[in-house]
């Protein structure tokens, strides 16, 4: 699978898998997310919500766009700050499957990328459930942002989230990044 994806996306990142279902169904949405990875001062650019959960900006790819596309677009839209598309390099896919509320298994492939910032932020433009979520963005420390997410109750993406900051550290520890 690796190797297609190498392919497909001309990417060639770090994988793991996220199953929180073992329900089987022919009613799967499938869906594919770009995401940012972005630090400064030894913290990282999330967005946070009202609920107090915390993700790496970013969100699903547009059928008439690239997954780098959509990652321009998603940060510019949720934090208002513009990507500087030179510095973009692979991080890691997350091949998630989990319970869905539009169908009755979502299985997700997120793309997360380093990147840098313009260091002007602009406005954001959220959508309807973004401004209902009361999304933000912020600067957290890796931890604070996992302990956002492990209280946070009832949010699906949170143990994705987990997962990718968890690796993220263990490969900055490692020195793999």
């Amino acid at each position: 699978m690796g190797f297609i994806l190498c392919l497909l996306y001309d990417l060639c990142m770090k994988e793991l898998e996220l199953k929180l279902t073992e329900m089987e169904t022919e009613n799967v949405r499938y869906r594919q997310a770009a995401r940012a990875v972005i630090t400064k001062d030894g913290k990282y650019l999330f967005v946070k919500s009202r609920f107090g959960d915390t993700k790496f900006p970013g969100g699903g790819v547009k059928e008439d766009e690239s997954v780098l596309m959509a990652l321009k677009r998603e940060v510019k839209e949720e934090t208002g700050y513009r990507v500087n598309m030179d510095s973009v390099k692979e991080a890691l896919l997350i091949h998630e499957r989990r319970n869905d509320n539009e169908a009755e298994v979502l299985e997700m492939d997120s793309f997360y990328f380093f990147c840098e910032i313009e260091a002007e932020q602009g406005d954001t433009k959220l959508d309807d459930y973004e401004k209902d979520y009361g999304y933000e963005a912020v600067w957290l420390d890796p931890h604070e942002m996992i302990r956002n997410n492990q209280t946070a109750e009832n949010i699906p993406w949170t143990p994705r989230e987990i997962l990718a900051m968890e690796e993220l550290m263990n490969e900055a520890d490692s020195g793999t990044e």
